[in-house]
This record gives structure tokens, C-alpha cells and sequence, in this order.
């Protein structure tokens, strides 16, 4: 009787055993997120905020002053606040002209504009010197 309750064990553990290993060396079939749009310099920025600015003259292009990713809130700067009014729609654009973000207008102050986004297709979210454009319908 000994040995049939130590043949179990072993059996059982064998199963264990063996259930392990094939569990860590399964592979994964996730993709790796595609690279993110990397973040605007000023100079870059610039040409494109010119380039937009004769292309869709009636747009309102602003620049991010300041980011919190965390909250999905950025402030606009560069922007009359008196132009815009609260719940009017926002592209994020990084330099490069990948767009980042939409976001909605919550409330301005007298230098900028607080506005809550969305990233794109797995975009990073907008940082400080990106694009932030209100496009005239």
C-alpha cells in the first residue's frame, strides 16, 4: 500500500511538474504598441503651426503649456480665451503632424485654455509644446 500511495504522489507531481513548464514557456501573441509619436520641438512646432495657419486660415492654433496625462487635462496657451468658448472641440498634434488627441474646451482663464482629451489609436498623450487646433467647421 505504501508504494501505490508513493507512486501517486509522484504521478501528481509529475502532472504538476509538467503543467508548470508548459504554462512558462507559452508565447504570448500580443503586438507591441506601435512607436509613439515622438514629442515637438519648438522649432518643428513652429513650422508646422505656420504651416496649418495659411492652410486653414480661420483655425485657432494654440501650443500645450502644461500636461497632466494622468487626469487627460492639458492648458493651451498662445489662444485668445475670449475666442473660444467652453465645450468647443481641440486636435492634439504632435510636430511631426501625428494627431494625438481631441479634446473638449472645460473652462479658460485669462492666459489659456484647460481642456479635458482622448488620445488616438493608442497615441501618447499630448505634452508641453505640442499643437492643440480648433478647426472651423
Amino acid at each position: 500500500m505504501c508504494l501505490t500511495i508513493s507512486t501517486m504522489i509522484t504521478r501528481v507531481l509529475s502532472v504538476c511538474a509538467l503543467t508548470m513548464l508548459l504554462a512558462g514557456c507559452r508565447q504570448t501573441t500580443e503586438e507591441p504598441p506601435p512607436p509613439a509619436a515622438p514629442t515637438s520641438t519648438t522649432q518643428a512646432a513652429a513650422e508646422l503651426r505656420e504651416r496649418l495657419a495659411k492652410s486653414h486660415p480661420d483655425a485657432i492654433i494654440g501650443v500645450v503649456e502644461t500636461a497632466l496625462p494622468e487626469g487627460g487635462f492639458v492648458a493651451v496657451g498662445k489662444v485668445d480665451p475670449k475666442a473660444v468658448k467652453d465645450g468647443e472641440v481641440f486636435t492634439f498634434m504632435a510636430a511631426d503632424g501625428t494627431v494625438l488627441a481631441h479634446g473638449e474646451v472645460r473652462s479658460r482663464t485669462k492666459e489659456a485654455l484647460n481642456v479635458e482629451y482622448r488620445t488616438v489609436d493608442r497615441q501618447r498623450p499630448p505634452a508641453v509644446g505640442d499643437l492643440a487646433i480648433r478647426f472651423k467647421r
